[in-house]
């Protein structure tokens, strides 16, 4: 244990607070004279950080906020608001964010990207997202009000940051092979011309890409298909369908998406996995306990959150 203010290992414990949150420890800095808990990502909670996780997954599986309040009302006897559990799911969802600037997953099939239309105040927004058809990964994500060619390249930037290593090798090695025998990563969407310049610019040498895969690819005699994303955005579309008139603001939505994007890799186990999550199947081992979800919020805290 090291104090939060000077950094020092002199420290000791000094009894324990007890409150609404639980019992924490406090620890005194024998160099600084300060007082401090440990941070665990839930410094300030007024509830239990049991009760906020719980929360925060059960909305994301489909409860809406009035059954997540019921929910925690009648099994666990604690009374929240239907705004605090969307404030903790807004928070969350920006605490979190870091991990996905930190991994370097590996890629073991091919790249799928495409979107899927988001109400929000009535207009369509859109949620582009990537994912590796082997290991279920989502190597990418952004929320957008419009698919412009930035945005696209924006949106396809965070491949080539935890990628281009792996890319870059496996076009070293086949770079002496013919042509037509060269097995390159190769990345597949739909025929909407953004998409196919973010691609042109950012992986054009290294990667190899199948343009214009309609979902119904059997019907066209197509070799390759768009399914591995599609069902990923088919359960997007089931659990947001029950949201009524969509959501209420962009910001919401935005945040929304991004934390289902992180439940999604390195919480819930994946059926085609046999029971492993896709970041584990991807190859990034993190030192989660059953509690996934309260496990990644303490990892983060500890390694990308600097304490105040």
């Amino acid at each position: 244990m090291k104090c939060l203010k000077c950094k020092s290992k002199d420290v000791v414990k000094r009894g324990k607070n007890h409150n609404k949150s639980g019992i924490k420890q406090i620890y005194l800095c024998k160099n600084c004279n300060n007082n401090f808990v440990e941070p665990d990502g839930f410094e300030g909670m007024r509830y239990n950080k049991k009760h906020i996780v719980r929360a925060i997954h059960l909305h994301n599986e489909g409860l809406s906020l009035f059954q997540v309040k019921d929910h925690l009302w009648q099994h666990d006897g604690v009374k929240v608001s239907r705004e605090a559990v969307r404030e903790w799911c807004n928070k969350y969802s920006f605490f979190l964010n870091p991990i996905n600037k930190n991994v370097k997953p590996i890629i073991k099939g091919g790249v799928h990207y495409d979107e899927k239309y988001v109400k929000v105040l009535g207009e369509d927004n859109y949620d582009l997202n990537a994912i590796d058809s082997k290991t279920k990964f989502v190597l990418a994500h952004l929320f957008v009000d419009k698919r412009t060619k930035g945005k696209c390249i924006k949106f396809l930037k965070q491949i080539k940051d935890s990628c281009y290593e792996q890319m870059l090798d496996i076009y070293k090695k086949e770079k002496h092979k013919k042509i037509k025998n060269r097995k390159l990563i190769e990345f597949t969407c739909d025929k909407f011309a953004n998409y196919k310049s973010a691609f042109s610019k950012l992986f054009a040498r290294v990667c190899k890409l199948n343009f214009g895969v309609p979902i119904a690819c059997k019907k066209y005699n197509f070799e390759h298909n768009n399914n591995p994303i599609e069902r990923y955005n088919g359960k997007t579309k089931d659990r947001i369908k029950n949201i009524r008139g969509g959501f209420g603001s962009f910001e919401g939505a935005k945040c929304f998406m991004g934390l289902r994007r992180i439940i999604y890799n390195y919480v819930n186990p994946h059926q085609e996995l046999k029971g492993k999550t896709p970041a584990e199947e991807a190859g990034v081992i993190l030192p989660l306990k059953r509690n996934k979800l309260l496990s990644l919020i303490k990892f983060v805290r500890d390694n990308y959150i600097i304490p105040s």
